[in-house]
């Protein structure tokens, strides 16, 4: 409850403390980019080229012009890229420009351009290209802070481009993040592949000679030009003659359409090969592609000058800088550091070598990929083989490894991708627009790296002869359960409602870990288990049985628990009946009995039927020991642990859970530190089941009402949580950012049951940001994170703030649920609640009386909800002097609340508190004042003497006290609750400012002038600062009247002030101060 103000809507404290088609990129795009440097030549724009329709001119640069255009024969449209005449290129250059342009059509990837035709028109080369919409590598890093994972991802696709072209014998040479398309739906394509470059070759076979001698002119003329080193200028845009000058730059291709002697490239990202009259291969490209990802994750480059000539220094005697601080895993930043060597002999033999390391680094490939990870593989172009250079080095080995893509793209393909970016869109939800690339972003990482365990399963076994034919099968039995998990979630988000949408991004990093496809001996147990199975005659029926729980798994990860409980059920149920009871189940059917019992206890704990639940748990976890299926019993394990501590309350129970549960942890961090890639395993992250644990028993302790166990217990486990993101952009690492959010939202409850409002706002406003940034501004659970931020705005007397975020919660849960959904009621409830705090009691009594309406339309009979929309509008009722009305809805609110939490719940105190004020007015004194009694007794019981709810107690007591007369023991009440509320409350708190106020006025009438007088300027020397409600001032100006030298002009004047202040008040204090101030005024 929030200390100071507990009525302010709840539930229990889960309830209150709930859980949680376009794209503009301005000119930047294929066609702006293809164009190259130098200037650009106006021409008219030609209506036809070839047989292509012109549409528009999208760009031009010093080779040529750029345009889309459409293709009547093939009924698709195009770019077109028409050369510039040149009245000086002979016949031979114009062939060479054609060869040039026939080998890239030979490269067949989907992340390089991909040409369709060349040819010749009016003596001019044209070359018919895939139109590609998108922003440059360079723009997209621009655009937004992006993480580790995203950066990776990204550039894997270049330079998996890259390595496609090396394999077609092709040199880019001019490889840079301008160079790079990124589209919308997160495919990456490299461009310009020589292409440009060839308009420069020279007509004499001798000119080579001549290129050094410009080589050099260059490098010494640019000495005296500063290079921007911080910035993302290029040297190329500031001396366009290396793209200009004909007769003295070259492309370098010999008959395989390399040679040496070409300077060709943009200096900042050049090798120093291309500075010297060196040999030039596809090293080049490498060391291009280094400098380029170095850039994006430090952001800096690796190689640095003021000046061209002081940067061709620096790469010549390999004078790297020192990375940044940003996190980089050793081996990531092992192999950028030899892709950079001066030397070509010393980088990577090929591409494919390095990006071994970027595709397969264990902080980007075995975690989820994720928010804002647009990573489209080889997925969105369809070609579903390895990448050439892979079959070309693999093709004398033996079998070969590439049936991966053509495998996983059975579950997860472009169709697919659209599809549910289109069933997504669909829903027309706020938040949907925001989710759905997040969801395709992680999709697309999981099944890369599926495909990744998939390929390197087989080369274990048929390339490096490292594995067994039997763990082959193992490995890839295991790699196809894992894609069957894949391909019925996408089914379940294929045909998604707001829930399926909401849930969606964590469903998809629930997915079971790929990593655990490489777990020897479970994989050699469940194997063990499975053979019995088939031998028994029962494969069949576990098939069947694990089918159906892979899919009701899916259901209750995206939210649709009913749907998931349906499944489950059933399926339970059959395996069940087919179990003989006089021979028993066989070990294999044991341990498929204890996956569907997990399944179904996990699905009933969702869906809150806990001692059902709880058999189905103790069967998983009874069950997984006899088979030794670890997984299952720390799943159930941990289950336990939640269910027994947190809903259920039995704690003997929940402490032994909590035993087992650990040593379980221990021994599953054992063992994924044994399977820890290249033995990094001191740098690995704590596991999500550590993080899992510590929470629970924190939230157990809370439960327990040990609150300092609870806060510390939460505090470890939020800094577990925070281990592996505290460097990490928003995004990078989406699975630890949720657990750590879940675990903060559980710290600040138990800082909210403490009374330390302050601290529990701090936290709650972590929670909203980190929301906010992973899963976007309009996602629900951002929403239920602003409603626990506004409940502690709203106990720290901070009105107007609570009330403009509870506004943003309300209308973030309309767009998203629409009138009826509990949250919304909620958000209404506690708006109408601070909204009467602050005096607007007609206003929250008209939203109240609506909310009961819809209330009763759209929830249970005994939803606890209710009885908090009772209660609010019963105080309500009570302050407008409606004390017929607020004894009616405050006894139902308690009758409700003691059904469902007990007599000593606070919640049911509080109503109970409700119900003796409207009693104590109505001239049920005794019967009223006792329930206040019992009420104060059972708080300071539960909650000690010092909590701020025994204050807010207090002050209700106060009130009837003085109601009926008894002056004297409400001044009593009163001052034991100031002294309660100076040691919890900050100095200005509207709490603290009113109790002053009213204890003053109390004083006054019984003669204590003095101790009144000092109260009021304690009262007035924080008014400003404490903001209290207008009949708390109104009130401070009457003492102040009372207080001033009769009939001097002070008295009139507080009295006007104060009256004004109550202008537009009706309810019943404020009628009594203002008939008080008017007796004063006259």
């Amino acid at each position: 409850m929030v200390p100071g103000g507990r009525d302010i809507n709840g539930g229990t404290a889960d309830t209150m403390l709930s859980e949680l088609s376009s794209y503009s990129f301005g000119e930047d795009t294929v066609a702006a980019t293809i164009g190259g440097d130098g200037e650009h030549f106006e021409e008219e724009m030609p209506e036809r080229v070839g047989r292509y329709l012109i549409l528009d001119r999208l760009g031009a640069g010093g080779m040529g012009v750029v345009y889309s255009a459409y293709d009547p024969d093939l009924d698709r449209k195009l770019a077109i890229k028409l050369l510039h005449g040149d009245d000086g290129r002979s016949e031979r250059a114009t062939l060479r420009l054609l060869r040039e342009a026939q080998a890239l059509a030979r490269v067949s990837h989907p992340n390089v351009i991909q040409v369709y035709d060349i040819g010749t028109v009016d003596e001019r080369v044209y070359i018919a290209m895939e139109f590609v919409d998108g922003q440059s590598l360079k723009s997209w890093l621009r655009e937004e802070a992006r993480s580790l994972a995203q950066i990776l991802a990204t550039f894997s696709q270049a330079g998996h481009g890259l390595a496609a072209a090396h394999a077609c014998k092709l040199v880019h040479r001019d490889f840079k993040p301008d160079n790079v398309i990124v589209t919308p739906a997160g495919r990456v394509v490299v461009l310009d592949f020589g292409i440009a470059h060839a308009l420069a070759r020279a007509e004499d076979p001798d000119h080579s000679l001549d290129e050094s001698i410009e080589r050099r002119r260059f490098i010494e003329h640019s000495a005296s030009h500063r290079l921007a080193s911080t910035e993302e200028r290029e040297l190329s845009r500031s001396t366009p003659s290396i793209h200009e000058r004909s007769g003295t730059t070259s492309l370098a291709l010999d008959t395989e359409l390399t040679r040496a002697g070409a300077m060709v490239g943009t200096p900042a990202y050049m090798a120093p090969e291309q500075f010297d009259s060196a040999e030039t291969d596809a090293r080049a490209d490498q060391f291009s592609f280094c400098v380029a990802l170095w850039e994006a994750i430090h952001g800096r480059r690796p190689y640095l000058g003021e000046s061209p000539l002081a940067l061709w220094q620096a790469v010549r005697d390999g004078k790297l800088q020192p990375p940044s601080t940003r996190r980089v895993p050793p081996k990531l930043h092992r192999a950028l550091v030899r892709g950079l060597q001066t030397e070509p002999e010393d980088r990577f033999a090929s591409m494919d070598e390095l990006l071994a390391v970027v595709d397969r680094d264990p902080r980007a490939t075995q975690r989820r990929i994720s928010a804002g990870v647009v990573f489209a593989m080889a997925l969105v172009a369809g070609a579903w083989g390895l990448d050439a250079a892979r079959r070309a080095g693999q093709a004398e080995q033996g079998p070969q490894c590439t049936g991966a893509q053509a495998r996983i793209a059975e579950s997860w393909n472009p169709q697919r991708r659209a599809a549910l970016e289109a069933a997504f869109g669909g829903t027309e939800l706020p938040f949907a627009a925001k989710v759905a690339p997040t969801v395709i972003g992680a999709l697309d990482g999981y099944a890369h790296e599926w495909q990744l365990a998939h390929t390197d399963a087989c080369e274990a076994t048929h390339v490096r002869g490292e594995q067994s034919a039997a763990l082959l099968d193992l490995r890839m039995s295991c790699l196809e359960r894992r894609r069957a998990g894949l391909d019925a979630l996408v089914e379940v988000l294929l045909e998604p409602d707001a829930t399926v949408v909401e849930n969606s991004i964590e469903a998809v990093h629930k997915l079971p870990a790929i990593a655990a496809c490489g777990d020897r001996s479970a994989l050699e147990a469940s194997e063990a288990q499975a053979s019995e199975a088939r031998s028994a005659g029962e494969g069949e029926r576990i098939a069947i049985l694990d089918e159906a729980l892979t899919r009701a798994r899916a259901r209750r990860d995206a939210g649709d628990v009913e749907g998931a409980l349906a499944i489950v059920e059933g399926a339970h149920t059959r395996l069940r009946a087919t179990v003989d009871p006089q021979a028993g189940p066989s070990a294999a059917m044991q341990a498929a009995t204890a996956r569907a019992s997990l399944e179904h206890g996990l699905t009933q704990l969702e869906g809150g039927n806990f001692d059902a639940a709880g058999l189905n748990l103790h069967e998983a976890f009874y069950g997984a020991l006899a088979t030794g299926d670890a997984s299952v019993q720390l799943d159930a394990a941990l289950a336990l642990l939640q269910l027994t501590g947190d809903r259920q309350k039995q704690f003997e129970a929940a402490g032994h859970w909590a035993r087992i549960a650990r040593a379980l942890v221990e021994q599953h961090e054992r063992r994924g530190a044994a399977l820890a890639v290249g033995g990094e395993e001191d740098g690995r992250a704590p596991s999500r089941e550590r993080v899992l644990l510590e929470y629970f028993v924190g939230l157990m302790h809370w439960r327990q009402g040990e609150l300092d166990e609870a806060q510390a217990e939460l505090e470890g486990a939020l800094a577990l949580a925070s281990a592996s993101t505290s460097g990490a952009a928003p995004g990078e690492d989406i699975e630890r950012e949720l657990l750590a959010i879940r675990v903060r939202k559980g710290l600040g409850s138990v800082l909210w049951a403490k009374g330390e409002a302050e601290a529990a706002a701090e936290q709650f406003q972590l929670v909203v940001d980190t929301l906010r940034a992973t899963l976007g501004a309009s996602h629900p659970k951002v929403g239920s994170a602003l409603n626990n931020l506004a409940s502690a705005h709203f106990a720290q007397g901070r009105y107007t703030l609570a009330e403009a975020e509870f506004i943003e919660t309300l209308d973030l849960f309309e767009g998203s649920y629409g009138e009826g959904h509990p949250s919304v009621l909620n958000a209404f409830n506690n708006l109408a609640v601070v909204r009467g705090r602050q005096g607007k009691q007609d206003a929250a009594r008209e939203t109240l009386e609506r909310i009961v309406e819809l209330q009763a339309k759209h929830l249970d009979a005994d939803d606890p909800q209710r009885a908090s929309t009772w209660s609010n509008l019963g105080r309500v009722y009570n302050k407008l002097g409606r004390y017929e009305q607020a004894a009616e809805v405050h006894a139902k609110a308690y009758a409700l609340r003691r059904s469902v939490f007990g007599e000593e719940h606070d919640e049911s105190l509080s109503s109970l508190e409700g119900l003796a004020t409207a009693q104590v007015h109505l001239g049920e004194h005794e019967r009223g004042l006792a329930s206040l009694q019992v009420a104060l007794d059972a708080r300071v019981e539960t909650l000690g003497e010092d909590h701020p709810s025994v204050a807010e107690t207090l002050v209700v007591y106060a009130h009837a006290r003085a109601a009926i007369g008894e002056r004297r023991a409400a001044v009593g009440l009163l001052r034991r609750a100031l002294a309660l509320r100076e040691r919890n409350l900050t100095a200005e708190h509207p709490d603290l400012a009113a109790n002053l106020a009213l204890l003053a006025a109390l004083l006054i009438e019984d003669g204590e002038r003095d101790e009144a007088r000092a109260l009021i300027e304690r009262y007035t020397a924080m008014e400003a600062a404490a903001a209290p409600p207008a009949t708390d001032r109104a009130r401070a100006h009457l003492c102040r009247a009372r207080l001033a030298e009769p009939g001097s002009p002070e008295v009139g004047e507080q009295a006007r002030a104060g009256l004004e202040l109550l202008e537009a008040f009706e309810d019943v204090e404020s009628k009594a101060l203002r008939r008080a101030l008017e007796a004063a005024a006259d």
